[in-house]
């Protein structure tokens, strides 16, 4: 089965430290390298909320410019879940993750419990102790819950941590009948205003679509719990 690693060339490290990860698994990796920030072109960046072309867009609250790093997460993103092929669902990675102890059966014990119409699950947690599936929502017998948090969607502004449906994009699966959908809806928007992980909650809101969470997660970012710097 193929994972697909969002990365950023130059570091290397990250990149090592994915593969000893997985070294012991039977995925094959995938490294996302194209759409590196040195490489987006001005009329890329036009496309969206980048600071030094929208000088005159004042900041407010829930609002923020996009760096050239997070734009090239965006599309490195965007563009594995729209054009990327694969059967019937892509799993997608960022190359920050410490995996859980017998992540493949874990993993493949996710997949047998996600039912057809899944259109996301996401199975990193982001952050130690953070994302947790609320009680109500949670079966002790499974490990899989399907998460109906929402807000009404705005692509300008960047969504509610605490209704989010997203779990930041440390790792998903993302089920590709919805693929025609989602194209669709990122071709349609002349400008791109959030992260993409906040910009995907949006989307599954506005369509009103599956999310799953698993619980206990099967990974977690090193960034984002200090154990490495941020790339951006």
């Amino acid at each position: 089965m193929n994972i697909y690693v969002v990365h950023y060339k130059k570091l290397l490290e990250r990149k090592k430290s994915t593969e000893r990860e997985f070294e012991n698994y039977s995925y094959n990796l995938i490294f996302k390298t194209d759409f590196d920030k040195e490489n987006l072109s001005k009329e890329i960046l036009r496309r969206f909320n980048y600071r030094y072309i929208d000088r005159f867009i004042k900041r407010k609250p829930g609002y923020r410019k996009l760096t050239k790093s997070m734009i090239s997460a965006f599309l490195k993103h965007i563009d594995l879940l729209i054009n990327q092929e694969e059967e019937n669902y892509i799993a997608i990675i960022e190359d920050d993750l410490i995996l859980c102890d017998d992540f493949e059966n874990k993993f493949n014990r996710m997949l047998s419990e996600l039912p057809e119409n899944f259109a996301f699950c996401f199975f990193d947690s982001f952050m130690e102790d953070y994302g947790k599936v609320e009680e109500r929502l949670y079966n002790k017998d499974k490990i899989v819950h399907k998460i109906d948090y929402y807000e009404p969607p705005n692509f300008k502004k960047s969504s509610n941590k605490k209704s989010g449906k997203t779990r930041g994009g440390g790792g998903y699966l993302f089920n590709l009948k919805y693929r025609s959908i989602l194209k669709e809806e990122y071709l349609s928007q002349d400008k791109i205003y959030i992260m993409n992980d906040h910009w995907l909650n949006h989307f599954i809101n506005k369509y009103n679509l599956d999310v799953y969470w698993v619980e206990p997660p099967l990974s977690k970012q090193m960034s984002q719990n200090k154990l490495i710097d941020k790339s951006y």
